[in-house]
């Protein structure tokens, strides 16, 4: 999420640790975590089964890279996707994005409708494909909901990108915290206790989460 330009004061960049596997096989977006070994994803039974790991993993690969590499049309090398945090741990960097956009912005024929439609599709597959995993009770465990936040903010930077400067046309893909129902949204409860860290006032902080999307966050 490091792409993402921070205004002065304000809180540091969520670390998003690399966990992806396996790796995204430029096959069929819908269908690659049944070709991996996971569940439909409307078997919320199958899915209970599966350690948080193990879903993190697959999320990362699928929802991330995968949807990078889906939107693009290309395959991408994750390796300018990794950074190292001075231990032995492997962080996801956002900041390789910028120019694979860059390039495919000028190259692509995003204008198209047809091509036009079928990011949108993408987009909005990916969006409730990822609102049905955020229901899992192992959503709320890290590195989760890191990783499910990155998801939010990659769909809305793609979206962006896609709209060609017609703004509207992708309003609808702009993720937002999902405060309406008791369902707890993972990723809105990692900004709110980032938020609470940092000394806001809990109301304030509630009020943030509840107006505002996971990008003006």
């Amino acid at each position: 999420m490091d792409h993402i330009q921070l205004p002065l004061g304000g809180l540091e960049a969520i670390q998003v640790p690399y966990v992806s596997s396996p790796t995204f096989d430029c096959n069929d977006f819908a269908t690659f975590p049944t070709r991996a070994g996971f569940p439909l994803i409307d078997d919320g039974a199958g899915w209970l089964e599966v350690s948080t790991d193990k879903i993190a993993a697959i999320v990362q690969s699928w929802l991330y890279f995968g949807l990078i590499t889906t939107f693009l049309g290309q395959e991408i090398s994750l390796e300018k996707f990794i950074v190292g945090d001075g231990t032995q741990r492997r962080l996801v960097t956002s900041a390789a994005l910028f120019p694979l956009l860059d390039h495919w912005s000028v190259s692509a024929p995003h204008s198209d409708t047809t091509e036009q439609e079928r990011l949108k599709g993408l987009l909005r597959l990916a969006t409730t494909t990822l609102k049905d995993l955020s229901r899992l009770p192992q959503s709320a465990l890290s590195p989760l909901p890191e990783i499910i936040l990155s998801v939010h903010l990659l769909i809305t930077t793609l979206g962006v990108a896609a709209s060609d400067g017609n703004g509207l046309a992708f309003a609808e893909l702009v993720p937002r915290p999902n405060t309406d129902t008791p369902a707890i949204d993972p990723a809105a409860e990692l900004l709110t206790r980032n938020l609470l860290r940092a000394g806001w006032c809990p109301w304030k902080a509630r009020q943030i989460v509840s107006e505002y999307s996971y990008l003006t966050i």
